[in-house]
């Protein structure tokens, strides 16, 4: 199946979040659930800014480990995932979407990248935000 193209880009972000008047004033339409423009205005409705080369902090509902998430189809997503595929395709399967950032609530997609569970620890440990030394080269559950 051919992915489809990338319609995103973070100054298109930029440029719709100057322009609005009023915090979640783009307009969107309800039944189209699946559709990336939809989706896209959605995930923007959570942003109050989306400066360059900062976190693009979500700003509505958190869970309880501080990701962004939102309603889509009855099922709740993490809106890091949604952003990081609207702006750059597919998420492969078994993959997770990692912040470089280290800011949970983050959903800029320059601060976003897929990789392992493994690859995500040893991020983690290299940043020294975990006290387990061993994690890089642990198998993890």
């Amino acid at each position: 199946m051919k992915e489809r193209p990338i319609l995103f880009s973070a100054p298109m972000v930029r440029a719709i979040l100057e322009n609005r008047k009023t915090r979640r004033k783009v307009y969107t339409t309800k039944g189209h659930e699946n559709d990336p423009e939809h989706l896209f205005k959605r995930l923007i409705n959570g942003l109050d800014d989306a400066v360059y080369g900062q976190c693009w902090e979500w700003k509505r509902s958190k869970n309880i480990y501080g990701y962004g998430t939102m309603r889509v189809n009855g099922k709740t997503v993490l809106s890091h995932r949604l952003s990081y595929s609207l702006f750059n395709g597919n998420i492969p399967e078994g993959l997770l979407v990692c912040h470089k950032c280290d800011n949970a609530g983050c959903i800029n997609p320059d601060h976003l990248f897929v990789g392992t569970q493994t690859d995500n620890m040893t991020d983690c440990s290299i940043k020294g935000r975990i006290n387990n030394p061993s994690v890089g080269s642990s198998i993890l559950p």
